[in-house]
């Protein structure tokens, strides 16, 4: 967002608009329309330009939201600020402007770029896949494939040859992208692999917060292909058997038997650990009974 006071082009302030609400709660421009026009209280000078970029649909991330439920979010208000005086000159090029005191910052403060829990609009009966939460960096907040970047957004990008230090060969070179000083990560990264907090989730709604750890610890199931192939197909005697059985037997694993494998070996070691359970009990009691009918023997 562009605010140059050198063109003092004047416009309605609607946030003091909201600021002048009548008994019935109608606001300014309501009750009395040509008194916004005319009165200096609610016009300010200035031509104010907004620019988007960086629009992302897919995925949305997933937080707490202020009634406490798990809602998807998406970016609420992530804006940079750039303000140029009456004379011309640079105030603020690209500012992040930052909350001190807020959800789990100090005095040093939290960014103003929010992330909005919301309740969609667009409902449909079919679910997201359970990978685009479960396996997804993004839907537990860590960003777009876990906030990975090409570039640093805090230092100026700049479309030219190089050296091997980053540094521009060419003597003249342009801009392309100006540096946003307090931005260090992906705008979509708003939690790191630690817990911190890295910009405002839900700001308006006390509530509201990003998944806590034992939170990401049910939703995380990223890596989850290892715990198998960590030993299969030849790490482990039984598995490597099973595998060199097939491999000759010229049995083809597809998806379908790739699920059917994995089924059977969960349902296998479910009942091998409850009727194990069930037996140590069963044999637990028998040595029990034993011992009280050898008691009642002596006696």
């Amino acid at each position: 967002m562009k605010i140059d006071y050198s063109k003092p082009q004047p416009h309605i302030d609607w946030v003091a608009v909201t600021r002048h609400p009548a008994e019935n709660g109608q606001t300014a421009d309501a009750y009395a329309p040509e008194e916004i026009i005319s009165s200096t209280d609610f016009v300010v000078t200035g031509q104010v330009q907004e620019q988007r970029s960086f629009l992302r649909w897919e995925n949305p991330a997933l937080v707490i939201n202020g009634e406490h439920r798990v809602s998807p979010a998406i970016p609420g208000c992530q804006t940079t600020v750039t303000v140029i005086d009456k004379y011309g000159d640079t105030r603020l090029l690209n500012h992040i402007y930052k909350i001190p005191d807020v959800e789990g910052a100090g005095a040093d403060g939290q960014l103003a770029i929010d992330i909005a829990p919301i309740q969609p609009h667009t409902i449909q009966k079919e679910a997201r896949s359970c990978e685009s939460c479960h396996t997804n960096p993004k839907a537990m907040g860590y960003g777009i494939a876990g906030g990975k970047l090409y570039s640093n957004p805090d230092q100026d990008i700049i479309m030219d040859l190089t050296d091997i230090d980053g540094r521009p060969i060419a003597q003249q070179v342009d801009t392309q992208f100006n540096a946003i000083a307090n931005l260090s990560m992906d705008w979509s990264r708003f939690l790191d692999e630690n817990g911190k907090q890295l910009q405002t989730v839900g700001h308006h709604f006390s509530g509201s917060r990003p998944l806590n750890k034992d939170e990401l610890n049910k939703l995380d199931r990223r890596g989850v292909c290892l715990s198998c192939h960590k030993t299969v197909p030849n790490k482990d005697l039984a598995s490597g058997l099973l595998s060199h059985v097939a491999k000759y037997a010229d049995v083809e694993i597809d998806k379908e038997a790739h699920s059917g494998i994995l089924n059977k070996a969960v349902r296998t070691s479910a009942w091998v650990q409850v009727l194990t359970g069930v037996f140590l009990v069963l044999f637990l009691f028998w040595l029990l009974l034993i011992r009280r009918w050898n008691r009642k023997k002596q006696l």
